[in-house]
């Protein structure tokens, strides 16, 4: 703590000066200038901030006498087409400036040790409209405020420092204490003249030594204002936790928080921009995926009439018998479920051979007259139900997370027997794209194509944005969903768990629209991404072990469930079935220190190979990262790798 670590020093002063953005006032960006974009944005003038920056270089270079210059200067070197903004960066900045806590414990405790207090800034902004937002932020009772704009001096040339010694007529600048961000303006300059300072270090820099795996995704901010923006808040956030003693919380809420809050944020932007370009009156959240998003959907838009809607993959193969021929899981779930409905599908079933997707479609497609009465009456029951929830007259838009068949879209538009616009995060399969009317969040063909934009594991993405539902077997004569009578413990535990999630993404939706209002903080799909890819990539011990009671089931029937990121495998399981555990480890997205040892020592090497053309061989490939790599590149088709460490990932096309 600061405060811990200066008290003797503020006791010994005379004067304790503060800096103020940066160490009293900090604002939700990685760098200053994104807030010029920001406004550009969102006043869809998208040259504003190189226009304002190149206002100000101008305007400096027209001052040579001056050691800073005025905001109003700015704005009279900048093009007219954004004189208008003048007053609407100067508010912004009002909105957005916030007082960071651990300089306001300083700043109290040298109040309270009846310490003369001076604010002191390199700002062209006003110093009038400065003292304001100080006020506004709780910094009173300060004896003077001097800001280079006004004074014509600056820190960084130690002539504003000069100016506060000779205000207050000391003769020995050991009296004054200056805490400051700046390592020259606010730790060099003044100490060249005696001054006493402290060097704060930054909040954001305090979370990402905290936080190391984010400084790739820092460096992915300085050109994505979303991300800027989100590490940020999330900077601010965890060090005010830090300071107020606020170190312990509930793991799912914070996942919640950090994670499934900013996705649905970004997601329910991009809705809304849909809503608006293609004129929807009503928007249809499909569970289980819209349960998170449609509450944050209203809290965003709460003008536009929503519905929480059914309509599971399961429905779509027994109300419309849409199946893929080649799929055994679907042909398995129709024929299981007709059985169950029909006994004379059930005897005829049972006297054949059924094992092959191909046998059970040729089976299906035989006794056809038996099933359709059956999916006719699924689908008068389903129809009856979703007129119930969406208005028949209404021009109406349905969110789904990603799609690769359009079941859902496909069985509202036969239920309601009218086109509906689709929204989601991706479509996955080509050949469908041109038949439904769609929007994406992420324009994608397949899922083994610029997999930059994609998830390292998109089940996590359905993970975050799922419900505390069962899976839903059907829906009854009345219209409620029928759920799985027996859910495995995966479900239950899930079930348990999504509420806390879903309240800490809420939560994290509340406060960036305390901080920005209405307005949107451009959190992309991309970046998106790749901050989920970071969290992905870098688990710490608690995400391992809290993850290894998550399983999902990848099959549409929720018959086949398998670990999300990773799994707790007993002792006995690595020395009874030593060669079992290793595959269950190989499979793993996440491994314990434990867990990778033992498949490095099980297999330490691996060579993955192309003929002589290339040949990658690793050593020790189950461990965390990779340590070393010697590589021989002869041409585009001709390599050879040794690596220590990690072993690549590679897609079903040889991609890596």
């Amino acid at each position: 703590m600061l405060l811990d670590n200066i008290k003797n020093r503020i006791d010994k002063a005379e004067i304790i000066s503060f800096d103020i953005f940066d160490t009293l006032l900090l604002r939700p960006y990685v760098k200053p200038v994104d807030l010029f974009t920001h406004i550009g944005q969102l006043q869809g003038m998208p040259f504003f901030s190189i226009c304002r920056q190149a206002a100000e270089k101008e305007t400096r270079a027209e001052h040579p006498s001056k050691e800073d210059i005025r905001f109003d200067q700015i704005y009279q070197n900048i093009d007219e087409t954004f004189k208008p903004l003048q007053d609407i960066e100067i508010n912004w900045e009002e909105r957005v400036l916030r007082p960071n806590f651990e300089l306001k414990q300083v700043y109290d405790y040298a109040l309270s040790q009846n310490k003369t207090i001076v604010i002191i800034s390199d700002m062209y902004l006003p110093t009038d409209f400065i003292a304001k937002v100080l006020r506004k932020n709780s910094y009173d009772g300060w004896e003077r405020l001097y800001v280079s704009g006004d004074i014509g001096l600056t820190k960084g040339t130690g002539n504003l420092f000069k100016r506060v010694l000779q205000d207050f007529s000391l003769d020995t600048p050991k009296k004054v204490l200056h805490i400051g961000d700046n390592k020259h303006s606010d730790y060099k300059a003044p100490h060249k003249l005696g001054i006493e300072c402290v060097l704060y270090k930054q909040v954001l820099e305090q979370f990402l030594d905290a936080h190391k795996y984010l400084y790739e995704l820092h460096r992915e901010a300085e050109q994505n204002l979303g991300l800027s923006i989100l590490l940020s808040v999330l900077a601010y956030r965890w060090h005010e936790q830090i300071i107020k003693g606020e170190n312990s919380f509930d793991y799912w809420s914070e996942l919640g928080y950090l994670y499934a809050g900013p996705l649905a944020y970004g997601y329910c932007r991009f809705i809304e921009e849909v809503t608006t370009e293609q004129k929807l009156d009503f928007i249809g959240f499909v569970a289980r995926d819209g349960y998170t998003l449609q509450k944050v959907f209203t809290l965003l838009c709460p003008s536009v009439k929503t519905e929480y809607i059914y309509a599971p993959r399961f429905l779509n193969l027994i109300c419309r018998l849409d199946y893929a021929r080649r799929n055994i899981e679907q042909t398995s779930a129709i024929l299981d479920y007709f059985s169950q409905e029909n006994s004379e599908i059930k005897r005829l079933s049972s006297t054949k051979k059924l094992i092959k997707a191909k046998e059970q479609h040729n089976f299906i497609q035989n006794h056809i007259d038996l099933f359709l009465p059956i999916a006719k009456k699924n689908l008068k029951n389903y129809r009856s139900y979703i007129s119930s929830k969406l208005p028949q007259n209404a021009k109406i838009g349905m969110v789904d997370t990603i799609t690769g068949e359009f079941s859902a879209q496909k069985l509202l538009q036969s239920a309601l027997d009218k086109e509906i616009h689709g929204i989601y995060w991706s479509v996955i399969l080509q050949a469908y794209k041109g038949i439904y009317s769609r929007s994406c969040f992420i324009n994608q063909s397949s899922l083994q194509e610029d997999v930059s934009v994609y998830t390292k594991n998109w089940n996590f993405i359905e993970f975050l944005l799922t419900s505390p539902e069962y899976p839903i077997k059907n829906m009854d004569r009345n219209g409620n969903p029928i759920y799985e009578s027996n859910p495995n413990a995966a479900e239950k535990y899930r079930a348990q768990i999504y509420p806390v999630i879903s309240a800490g993404a809420i939560k994290f939706v509340q406060d960036i629209q305390a901080l920005f209002g209405e307005h949107n903080i451009f959190l992309d799909g991309e970046g998106l991404v790749t901050y989920i890819n970071s969290f992905i990539e870098n688990p710490t011990k608690r995400d391992i072990s809290e993850m290894s009671k998550i399983k999902f089931g990848k099959d549409s029937n929720h018959t086949d469930y398998v670990p999300l990121f990773s799994e707790s495998i007993p002792l006995r399981e690595y020395l009874l079935h030593p060669k079992k555990t290793l595959k269950r480890i190989k499979k793993l997205i996440w491994q314990t220190s434990w867990q990778s040892l033992f498949a490095c020592l099980l297999k330490p090497i691996s060579i993955r190979s192309k003929g002589m053309k290339r040949i990658d061989i690793y050593f020790f490939p189950y461990l965390a990262k990779q340590f070393f790599g010697a590589f021989l590149n002869i041409s585009s088709t001709c390599s050879y790798k040794i690596i220590v460490g990690k072993k690549q990932s590679e897609d079903k096309h040889g991609k890596r």
